[in-house]
Order: C-alpha cells, then structure tokens, then sequence
C-alpha cells in the first residue's frame, strides 16, 4: 500500500480526504447536534497540511517498512511500505 497524502489538485482517494471524511464525521458528536462543516478551502487547507505532514515524517523516519497491528473493532495486521504518490512538501 503507497501512502498517497493529497494535495488540493488531487485530493481523491488521499489521506487528507480521509481526514476530512473524519473531521466531518466528528463534528456534530463535538460541536452539537445538528450542527454540520461542509468542504472548504480553508478545512481542505488544514486537511491536506496534516496529511503531508503525517506522511513526509514517516518517509524521512522509516528505515524500511512500518508494521502496523490493529486492534478492537478490527483484527488484523501487516505491513505498509513507505512508498509515497504525488507531492510531498
């Protein structure tokens, strides 16, 4: 699995778009019910931000493959090898 961060110009299928999916999630449990974010250049900003970050930190720390092991609600284990797609800043 390549670990592709996004940027603004290609967000699909990244993991800032997944932070965003999350952040949205998360809003209402946080802020209040019935309470929404919609998309924004200023959310995807911080979305992407956080990605890149995430991602050039473990491209300049792995010494080769990450091992990941999830627990509770999902089993399982494996590797991902720090192979990034597109920019990083």
């Amino acid at each position: 699995m390549a670990l592709k961060a996004g940027t603004n110009a290609d967000f699909a299928n990244s993991m800032a778009q997944a932070i965003e999916t999350a952040l949205k999630q998360e809003w209402p449990h946080v802020m209040g019910t019935g309470q929404s974010v919609e998309s924004n250049p200023q959310l995807r900003l911080l979305c992407v931000a956080v990605a890149q970050g995430v991602v050039k930190y473990l491209a300049d720390n792995a010494t080769s493959s990450l091992v990941v092991n999830v627990t509770s609600p999902h089993e399982a284990s494996g590797y991902v090898e720090i192979q990034t797609t597109g920019t990083l800043y």
